[in-house]
């Protein structure tokens, strides 16, 4: 919550300090798209688990 809310302060008023600004921006960044390798990995492969077994279920893959 503390990351969203100097994202938003930042937003609005800006920020005197480029370091300030960078990382704010950074921290928020990783809330989202986290850098861990085996993360982004792992998302990617339950998005197309997912994607299969939502088309499925609405008989996309059975055509």
């Amino acid at each position: 919550m503390k990351y969203t809310v100097d994202e938003n302060q930042l937003y609005q008023n800006g920020s005197d300090s480029r370091r300030t600004e960078v990382i704010t921006r950074d921290r928020y960044t990783e809330m989202f798209y986290p850098s861990e390798l085996e993360w982004r990995e792992k998302n990617a492969d339950d998005f197309v688990e997912a994607s299969y077994g939502v088309l499925g279920h609405f008989g996309f893959l059975d055509r």
